[in-house]
């Protein structure tokens, strides 16, 4: 008795082809791989993925701006030490009082310490979370990708370089659109915040400090290398 045979996979003119997702024979290797655009990085985000990385966003800002804003409070510890050492030597009747100063910076500085782990959650947490859930969409896309290739396709791409696409490239596709954006993001907060700060109360030593930076990005970038 005949049995119908099931078709696994659809085939046709009437059907939709996969996206393609990059794989070149092996007989093509040698040919320059054009390079994604930054924007097309998050076409597989949705609507909750969206709010994940504004949330992120807002929360790298705000972790880089805390970050110059707590030699704030440094800034008031050391007044307060000098005002009370000139009180000192010029025998005045109502010095500073250093116990209560240094209760209320402790207090300040337990406020910024819940701040900073609220924001750097937001800020890395957030991205991360964003990027392995757009991840994931890609790999069940290049997975869907695979399995609606022809047989012959397979003889041309080796089976370890699947499974490396599948987990290395996109586990350093996540590592770049997850934590480490927002890490780019803080840096960028902090270094502006830093110098926002300075201007405003030590602008001529900020002027100093602008003189050498090409000098320290310079020697970064060397050691970096």
């Amino acid at each position: 008795m005949a049995t119908e045979k099931t078709q696994l996979l659809p085939s046709g003119k009437h059907d939709t082809p996969p996206p393609d997702i990059g794989f070149a024979p092996a007989d093509e290797k040698h040919e320059k791989i054009s390079m994604v655009p930054f924007t097309q990085l998050f076409r597989f985000r949705d609507n909750v993925d969206v709010i994940l990385m504004i949330l992120g966003t807002f929360g790298s800002i705000a972790y880089g701006v805390l970050t110059p804003a707590q030699f704030l409070l440094m800034n008031s510890v050391i007044d307060d030490f000098v005002d009370f050492a000139q009180c000192l030597r010029s025998n005045c009747t109502n010095p500073v009082d250093l116990e209560s100063s240094m209760t209320d910076v402790a207090w300040w500085y337990i406020a910024f310490a819940f701040l900073n782990l609220l924001f750097a959650w937001m800020g890395l947490g957030l991205w991360g979370l964003s990027a392995e859930r757009q991840v994931h969409k890609m790999r069940l896309a290049m997975f869907r990708n695979i399995i609606h290739q022809e047989i012959a396709w397979f003889d041309t791409h080796p089976s370890g370089e699947l499974g490396t696409r599948l987990t290395e490239d996109l586990n350093k596709l996540a590592d770049g659109i997850g934590s480490k954006f927002g890490r780019l993001i803080f840096s960028f907060s902090a270094f502006f915040a830093g110098y926002i700060l300075g201007f405003c109360y030590l602008w001529k030593l900020t002027l100093v400090m602008m003189a050498v930076l090409p000098i320290v990005a310079l020697s970064g970038g060397v050691l970096a290398k």
